[in-house]
């Protein structure tokens, strides 16, 4: 446990002074920093037990990301006084300390229209094709969320009520039976992994920024966008026609393969499934905390739609919003 004298220490060891609050994080302590001269900070100080070689990967993604000249923000990683961009506070916890990005959470917005969605697929192209060519060697790291590691989904069915199993147990089925195998055989590459909509920054109708890269991993390069597309697609009355403005704008940036988007209805849905089943979980293990379950009932909503739509129809609308593939 971190007091608020000793991220203050933190934040000097990168040469800052100024002042702080806290902000919500479900593993590591969070702080906005806003040093004396005005310019702003965000502030990550992490568990004793994280991995250095995850936080090393996560700032040299950023590193790499910044050196393309993305048309996005990103939080890039400050160096301390002796050149590096972690330091162990106290000899314990991993800190770091990265530029501020300004915007509006996409998930704050009460709605999203359909220039921000396409603005969004946009970006999220940018993101991948930038992505593509960052090659640090193997990132592969157990990370639950990685739908190639989605197995404890089936042992952890029992936190859900009979009713919700009876929504979610045939899409597990079919993904671990037909979608699962595929995945390995599909374009990999580095994803930031956790695009949901409180990850997204917007300003003037358009996404200008990406945040918290902690879930990044190697893996199918088309997990990216079905996270994207998932979190996206929530409180929509139509989530198909949002889900293709943001798909056509993505192959436009960064063409789709049909073998990619003939994974990606159910992709979507094993997402849902990994997301109410992990809210169920820590729902029971912290029922106060409403961090933990921010998504958890326009997640069942579109869960519940996404079982009503078939998915040869969905691919053929999905198709239909690309032009051409490779």
């Amino acid at each position: 446990m971190t007091t608020q004298q000793e991220a203050l220490q933190a934040a000097q060891l990168f040469g800052v002074n100024g002042t702080l609050c806290r902000l919500a994080g479900e593993y590591d302590y969070n702080y906005r920093v806003k040093s004396n001269d005005g310019v702003q900070y965000i502030l990550k100080i992490a568990a004793p037990d994280t991995a250095l070689a995850t936080l090393c990967l996560q700032n040299a993604a950023l590193h790499w990301l910044k050196k393309q000249n993305v048309p996005f923000a990103i939080p890039v990683p400050q160096l301390c006084s002796a050149g590096t961009d972690i330091v162990l506070l106290a000899n314990t916890y991993p800190t770091r300390l990265f530029a501020y990005v300004p915007g509006e959470l996409l998930g704050n917005l009460p709605t999203h229209s359909d220039s921000l969605l396409k603005s969004l697929g946009t970006q999220l192209g940018y993101l991948s094709k930038a992505l593509a060519n960052f090659k640090p060697g193997n990132a592969k790291r157990a990370l639950a969320w990685d739908f190639n590691q989605a197995t404890w989904t089936r042992e952890k069915l029992t936190f859900l009520s009979e009713e919700e199993q009876e929504i979610v147990a045939p899409f597990l089925q079919h993904f671990e039976t037909l979608i699962a195998p595929q995945l390995p055989l599909l374009r990999q590459s580095i994803i930031h992994g956790d695009l949901n909509d409180y990850n997204i920054l917007t300003t003037d109708d358009e996404v200008t920024g990406f945040i918290d890269f902690g879930d990044i991993i190697e893996t199918a390069t088309i997990a990216e966008l079905a996270i994207a597309l998932t979190y996206a697609m929530l409180h929509k009355s139509d989530p198909i026609t949002a889900a293709c403005h943001i798909i056509k704008a993505y192959h436009a940036q960064f063409p789709l393969r049909k073998k990619e988007l003939a994974v990606l209805y159910y992709l979507i849905a094993m997402r849902l499934c990994m997301s109410v089943i992990n809210s169920a979980e820590r729902k029971r293990q912290q029922p106060s905390d409403p961090y933990l379950t921010i998504s958890e009932a326009p997640a069942w909503q579109l869960l519940r739609q996404w079982q009503a739509l078939a998915a040869d129809e969905v691919f053929a609308r999905f198709y239909q919003a690309c032009d051409d593939f490779k």
